[in-house]
Parts: structure tokens; sequence; C-alpha cells
């Protein structure tokens, strides 16, 4: 099955595949999740002064497991009817705990990034304190972004949120809780060194002379992408992810559609539904429909192309009752095996 796995994929999908870097969402995740020694690496590179040997998963909350596995997008929710908080990476060395989070956007977005990295540390502060123990409990909470954009406008590789008093600016304090902004577009100001090597090969790993990288991590981050990118298995998964926050977003465009105006989502069901609203007021009622319709009856032809392979029908009679292509059934076909031989997916 491996030999015939290139010819399953068009030009145009390896080229796809190809093109998905480390501030992809699920490939940053995806990297640091499954190998937390880079990820203990990349921390000690963004925090130089805290001694970090190891990092252990944050399980994920009960309720919560996304079809891509338990150890990324952490979802917190401190209620049933309270806002949930979705976390890239969380990770726990046992003294302090990071969350840390890619972030792809624009500066015209980031009172969005600002209100959540608020919401952020309330959130993991939430689960760290014990009901009975004392506020001196709460451990060091680091909330970092990596930004592939400069969220702040002044070209510093790295923006520290740091607390003051207005009415003496000298006065400042700690509680623990701690934010960096890292930004990879990033041309001057102080950073750790390797962090600004990071940063540059994150902000464009095409021209980065990466194997004369005397930042070790940097080959480690790029070795793990790169066999991401040609693992038939995560690409499996890639597609799975996909497909989840697309029918969440789908999903909250029929809701909004359904209240007269697209601002109904849950705001519970997490980013693909946020996103859900926000493409649909951009789009506008008509859009959303047409992509809500021609998105749902996609997925019901793959449906029963699954439904069908599982009763042994040959690909052709599949493809000609679906209106599939033949080479997407055979894909299909290929990962569906594969998946149901990995446990990737449950059976019918």
């Amino acid at each position: 099955m491996n030999e015939n796995r290139d010819a399953l994929y068009s030009a145009e999908e390896e080229a796809l595949y190809s093109s998905i870097d480390f501030t992809n969402d699920y490939m940053f995740m995806t990297v640091l999740c499954h190998h937390p020694e880079i990820c203990a690496a990349l921390l000690r590179c963004m925090l130089p002064h805290i001694p970090i040997s190891s990092v252990k998963y944050k399980p994920p909350e009960e309720g919560f497991v996304p079809p891509m596995g338990p150890n990324v997008q952490q979802t917190i929710s401190p209620g049933a009817d309270v806002h949930g908080v979705r976390l890239d990476v969380y990770y726990d060395d046992g003294k302090s705990v990071f969350d840390v989070e890619m972030h792809n956007g624009t500066r015209g977005k980031d009172l969005d990034l600002l209100k959540r990295t608020r919401y952020s540390h309330g959130a993991i502060d939430g689960i760290l304190l014990k009901h009975g123990e004392n506020y001196r409990d709460l451990r060091p909470c680091y909330v970092i972004y990596i930004c592939t954009f400069d969220p702040f406008g002044k070209g510093l590789f790295l923006y520290t949120a740091r607390k003051r008093i207005e009415e003496d600016s000298s006065i400042t304090y700690e509680d623990g809780d701690y934010t960096l902004y890292f930004n990879t577009k990033g041309m001057v100001g102080d950073a750790p060194e390797p962090m600004k090597e990071i940063l540059k090969y994150i902000n464009d790993p095409e021209a980065y002379p990466i194997r004369q990288a005397d930042v070790e991590v940097i080959r480690q981050i790029d070795d793990a992408v790169k066999f991401n990118q040609h693992s038939p298995e995560w690409r499996l998964k890639y597609r799975m992810y996909n497909l989840f926050w697309q029918d969440a977003k789908w999903e909250g465009r029929q809701e909004g559609r359904q209240e007269g105006k697209l601002e109904g989502i849950l705001e519970g069901i997490l980013k693909g539904k946020l996103e859900g609203r926000q493409e649909g007021r951009q789009e506008g009622r008509q859009e959303g429909r047409q992509e809500g319709r021609q998105e749902g009856e996609k997925r019901q032809r793959q449906q029963i192309a699954v439904k069908m392979l599982r009763r042994n029908k040959s690909v052709e009679e599949i493809a000609d009752i679906t209106d599939l292509p033949a080479q997407e059934v055979l894909r299909i076909r290929q990962e569906l095996e594969l998946a149901e031989s990995r446990h990737y997916l449950p059976n019918p």
C-alpha cells in the first residue's frame, strides 16, 4: 500500500502538504506535543533564566477529546455556561506552567489577542488552585505567543508585559503571571540570541540556512516538520483535524442564519464556530448558504464513500454513485485502512 502512496496524491496536494510549515496551527501543536524534548529546548531558548529540564503534558479536560489526539489544543472550560479557552500547547514542569501559542493574524485584530491573553491567565489559574488551597500556592504561569506579525508595531523581537503602578511607574510588581509576545518580524530589541534565530527561521524557513544553524532546536523543528509533511498518518490526522473544525464552522454559520444574524454562535463550541461566525459576517447570508450547502454535500458524499468501502463496494461503483473522482475514493480507502489499523477511527 505504501508503494502506491505517491500515486494517490496529486501534484497540487503534494505541494500543499509540503507548504505546511511550523506556523500552521496543527503542525505547531503536533511537533511540540509529540516531541517534548523539542518543546523543552524551545522553552529554554525563550526563558533562559528558568531551569527547564523536561516537560509533561496537561491531560485534556473531561468531555473534549478532539479527533487528532489528547495532547493538542487543550480546552479549559470553567463551567457549562462560561466561555472556554483553547490552549495550543499546555505544559507543566511541576514548578511552573507554560501555555505556548502560535498566533497568525494582523495588528487589526489584536485587541482580541490582548483580551485572550487576559482570559487565558484567569482560566489557567482557575485549574491550578484547588478548592481549599491558599492563593500563595498558585504557581508561576507563562502565557507565550509566537506572533507571525508585529503585535505592537515597534519592530521588537520580544514584548514582555509587566505590571506597574500607574501613580508611580517606577513601582513594578510580580504576581506570578507572565506574558511574552515574540515577533517573527522583529528587527531590534533585547531577546535571547537563540530565540532571535528561531524567530528568523519561523518567519522564512525556506530562506533560513538550517544546516548551518548554531541553534540545534531549529534543525530538530525542521526535521520534525519535514517528517510530518511526508507522513501518511500525519496527513490523515491533519485532514481529520480540518474536517473537525470545518464541521464546527459550518454548524456555526447554520446556527447564525437560523437566528437571523450571524452572531448566534455558541461561543463554547471552540475555535471553529467562532471562525464560522467571523467568516459568516464577512461573507454575508447568501454566500454562507451556498458554502454551507457545498460543504454539507461534499461531506455527505465522503461519508457515503466510507460506508460503501466498509461494505466492500468497488471503487468504480462508489465513484459513479457519489460523483467523487476515482482517485479520491482510492485515497479514502487507503486512509480508512490505515486509520482503522491504527484505531484512529471508530467502526460504525
